[in-house]
């Protein structure tokens, strides 16, 4: 694990990211999504904090905000917060990577969020190239579909 610290006493926000060397390319066959839906599920709840929508509601209550998103070869996760409360909110935000919950009755929804957030790219130029680059390559390569 390599870890960057920046650090400046004269702000008022603190940040942290942690980026996983696993992305869409990474994929079983016929799981298309896995990765991004894994992104997902990852954001409802910990054994620490199990409640899904906790980490959300910490973070924009203490001035912050969070995101991720799932690439071809990696999955970066990050929020920033009102900095007197890092250290409770990389508490939290570590748990997603040590024990998440899983709640299984949120797969379907996040199988669906998923999917929609899918098609709502589907229209988009540079996602096309890539989808018929996809159908181009050799079958064993990453990038194929």
């Amino acid at each position: 694990m390599r870890v960057l610290l920046v650090s400046d006493v004269h702000t008022d926000k603190a940040a942290a990211s942690l980026n996983v060397n696993v992305g869409s390319f990474d994929n079983p066959p016929n799981r298309h999504g896995l990765a991004h839906f894994l992104e997902h599920m990852l954001f409802l709840g910990t054994d620490r904090y199990p409640e899904p929508g906790a980490y959300q509601l910490f973070i924009s209550e203490h001035g912050g905000k969070h995101n991720a998103y799932t690439g071809m070869e990696d999955t970066n996760y990050f929020f920033d917060v009102d900095a007197r409360y890092l250290g409770a909110a990389l508490d939290r935000f570590a748990r997603f990577f040590v024990a998440p919950r899983f709640h299984p009755e949120y797969v379907e929804r996040e199988r669906n969020a998923v999917e929609s957030e899918y098609r709502l790219k589907l229209k988009d130029d540079n996602r096309r190239e890539w989808e018929i680059f996809g159908e181009q390559v050799e079958p064993s390569h990453p990038l194929a579909w």
